[in-house]
């Protein structure tokens, strides 16, 4: 019971997170929105199997959406 508690504390903190900061985040955004799927499943349109490849593209300014997936990488 105590680790199922965690869990949930764990996502209602990462929801909050996400819920609190994207609007202030996509209001600064002027730049391109560049996506990101690991297997253009879930966003068959994304320009980017790799987070690190966005990252490296985007321009000042330019928001990356990643979609569901697993990213076996670090991100500089």
């Amino acid at each position: 019971m105590q680790a199922l508690r965690a869990v949930v504390c764990s996502w209602v903190v990462v929801i909050g997170f996400v819920a609190v900061t994207r609007p202030a985040l996509r209001a600064e955004s002027d730049g391109p929105t560049l996506v990101v799927d690991d297997d253009r499943v879930q966003c068959p349109t994304a320009g980017f199997t790799k987070i690190q490849d966005a990252v490296n593209a985007a321009p000042a300014g330019a928001t990356i959406r990643v979609c569901a997936g697993t990213y076996p990488e670090q991100v500089s």
